[in-house]
């Protein structure tokens, strides 16, 4: 009875035993990319790895190096003392981001991922964020004041409602039949970061409280406000100065575009333009700025 069974074992190839890693489907493929963001999920880490050494090596030498790149929150609770550090971390570990609708192409080497991300939703944080920016301008930013805006901040982190983060992710092969791979998620760590730190958009909020112009967007208000006092200083007789020419135009592009890109147009306006608006202009600059 041995014999046979030993003839089996020897006759089986020693590959079938240690067959190559198949490529993760494009729905593991994301919850993959989703957990490792996320979580720093270490069985995530090893899945996504083996099925990115799927890709050719030839065309992708370097494509498992991504999968150390990925996590968002690594950082996170840096600079922070106990029990703030230990707050942060432990509400952190409840984020995460779920497919709500997966499309592939008819040929099956593109996808599209719909998904939403849960996380904390820090933005009661912002009124002692802007105390502390105003402390700072004033001078009086101390080692204590700065303690108080970060325990507020991990306090609200800790206690903060959930809310829902939208987005897209595509995805492609890489290579014929090799793994899915997506440049939008390697950018959504930060995506990610910035909605749990939005200092930038904090400090973009509270420029924009002091200026008269409104469109409902702090990066639009900013930017019609300099267009505004650009027109009136250097040409008052301009039909954009005629009623609310100007205001009428920043709110068609916020129809047309919706908030984010508006606000992304908006402020990529504004710091292109930013030395114009604010310092001495040619004519060369007029031209330019009309142009806009």
């Amino acid at each position: 009875m041995l014999k046979p069974i030993l003839a089996l074992l020897l006759g089986t190839p020693f590959a079938a035993a240690t067959a190559a890693p198949a490529a993760l489907s494009l729905e593991d493929s994301f919850d993959a990319h989703a957990r490792v963001i996320t979580q720093n999920d270490e069985k995530a880490k090893i899945a996504l790895r083996n099925s990115l050494r799927t890709a050719d090596p030839n065309d992708y030498p370097d494509i498992v190096d991504i999968v150390d790149k990925l996590y968002a929150f690594e950082n996170l609770a840096a600079g922070f003392e106990e029990p703030a550090a230990s707050a942060i971390s432990a509400r952190r570990k409840t984020i995460h981001c779920l497919a709500d609708r997966i499309e592939k192409s008819n040929s099956s080497e593109r996808g599209i991922v719909d998904y939403h991300c849960t996380l904390p939703d820090v933005s009661a944080a912002f009124p002692a964020y802007r105390d502390s920016r105003a402390r700072f301008r004033a001078g009086e930013q101390t080692a204590g004041a700065l303690r108080e805006f970060l325990e507020a901040y991990a306090a609200t982190l800790r206690d903060a409602p959930d809310t829902r983060y939208q987005a897209r992710a595509e995805f492609s092969r890489a290579g014929d039949s090799g793994p899915w791979i997506s440049a939008d998620m390697l950018f959504l760590n930060l995506k990610l970061l910035k909605e749990l730190m939005p200092f930038s958009a904090w400090d973009e909020r509270i420029e924009a409280e002091s200026v008269t112009a409104y469109s409902g967007i702090p990066a639009c208000d900013l930017m019609l406000d300099a267009q505004l006092k650009f027109a009136e200083r250097y040409d008052p007789d301009s039909p954009l100065q005629r009623g609310t020419t100007l205001q009428d135009i920043v709110a068609e592009k916020v129809r047309s575009l919706g908030p984010s890109l508006a606000a992304a147009y908006c402020r990529g306006t504004h710091d292109r333009n930013r030395a114009v608006w604010e310092g001495p202009v040619s004519q060369e600059d007029t031209d330019h700025v009309r142009a806009e």
